[in-house]
């Protein structure tokens, strides 16, 4: 069923899509818009398959409230909202964003088809017009900053040559420890680099899952099933876990690289943290583990530097990237209280990539785990083999003193 996008209208006014352009004489045809047909990919595998669109509604009733960006950057759509439309909320979400809802497979695209499916589940205002559900937009937001990475696809793959970069896998393989014979998880794995190196370091099988359809086709391409039998790679939401193919408890390691970092609110990170929980197997309390700890699998990840004391100051030609700070005090939208800054990375690559990144501080991590159960420790930044007589020259000496990352490892309570 079709939803009005405003109040019914009387016999003699027509009834006008609010996204659609008032059509005169002087405007040419309305091209077909991109929403005419859906798609949604398949959960664990590549395909995109169309929606019944007799029984979905459509996205235009998405565009009423969105608020448009600079269209020129969009001009490869094949329909753009008018500059005439107003925001009518709260939530200031853009269908000009490349990484929002114009993505075939974005969370909020397929929460709103199923939630406003029928006129009795949809929220509205006074005035009848359709609002977007307060749990859509939570999710919303984790899917947008997730499938940036759709759009740089395997180019993120000549970030890791970078300098800032190069301490991340000796210090990962520090904090992982002996992973022989264990099952593990990478969590938002992008092109497989970590979830290849699972398997490298002895693990019996690694699961890859990420919520990029891109990143997944180059870890595939990358990492044959052919010639890597133990790497298992499937598209999935990892901020949801309805939409992970494994089932609960099913892993001694939990593995996330760069994806705690993309949570805008304590909320959404306490429920990463929930997902990261839910995947880690389980021990009886008597058997201890040679971790120290018996009470099932551990996590271990990277994000963004909460431990910064400096985090509100840029990096300017930092070891090969740039960070702009886009917020310093950065508020929680549902709270209202400064959890830490939104940044801007930009990698010197060629040619550049660039992503948005949440920085929350330690406490906000530490307090959002223990709700989800977890404990956390944080651990030391190690810098690869070799580089002493660098380190001793002071060539690391800024990168220590503000790491462009952390790496935390968590079990449960």
């Amino acid at each position: 069923m079709e939803l009005p996008l405003s109040p019914t209208p009387t016999p003699s006014t027509p009834t006008v899509c609010a996204c659609t352009p008032t059509r005169t004489s002087s405007n040419p045809p309305t091209p077909v818009p991109w929403y005419s047909t859906t798609f949604e990919p398949t959960i664990g595998s590549l395909e995109h398959t169309p929606l019944d669109t007799e029984r979905t509604t459509k996205v235009p009733i998405l565009l009423d409230f969105l608020e448009p960006r600079d269209q020129s950057e969009h001009s490869h759509l094949p329909y753009s909202a008018p500059a005439h439309a107003k925001k009518r909320s709260a939530y200031n979400i853009s269908c000009f964003d490349r990484t929002a809802s114009i993505l075939p497979y974005s969370n909020y695209t397929r929460s709103i088809n199923r939630t406003m499916a029928t006129q009795e589940s949809t929220p509205t205002s006074k005035d009848g017009t359709p609002q977007p559900r307060e749990e859509d937009v939570a999710r919303h937001k984790i899917s947008t900053q997730n499938t940036q990475y759709d759009q740089i696809g395997m180019r993120y793959n000549s970030m890791h040559d970078l300098p800032a970069v190069q301490p991340e896998k000796p210090s990962v393989v520090t904090v992982l420890g002996d992973v022989k014979g264990k099952k593990c998880l990478d969590l938002a794995c992008g092109t497989g680099r970590y979830t290849s190196l699972l398997s490298t370091l002895g693990a019996t099988t690694v699961h890859g899952y990420d919520i990029s359809t891109s990143m997944i086709a180059g870890a595939t391409s990358t990492y044959p099933p052919s010639t890597h039998p133990t790497l298992h790679f499937a598209v999935a939401d990892c901020s949801n876990p309805s939409t992970l193919p494994s089932p609960p408890h099913s892993f001694d390691i939990v593995f996330a690289g760069w994806f705690l970092n993309y949570a805008g609110t304590a909320r959404e990170l306490t429920d990463m943290f929930r997902v990261i929980a839910s995947q880690l197997c389980v021990r009886s309390p008597h058997s201890e583990s040679k971790d120290g700890h018996g009470r099932g699998g551990r996590f271990v990840g990277l994000t963004t530097n909460g431990g910064d004391p400096d985090m509100k100051a840029p990096k300017h030609d930092f070891y090969g990237i740039e960070v702009v700070v886009l917020d310093p005090a950065y508020r929680d939208p549902e709270t209202g209280v400064e959890v830490g800054i939104k940044a801007r990375v930009v990698a010197r690559t060629e040619p550049e990539v660039r992503f948005d990144v949440f920085q929350f501080t330690r406490d906000v991590y530490q307090r959002c785990a223990e709700e989800a159960g977890l404990v956390v420790r944080w651990r030391d930044v190690v810098l690869p083999e070799g580089e002493e007589e660098r380190k001793e020259q002071g060539y690391w000496e800024r990168f220590l003193e503000r790491p462009t990352f952390d790496v935390l490892e968590a079990w449960r309570a």
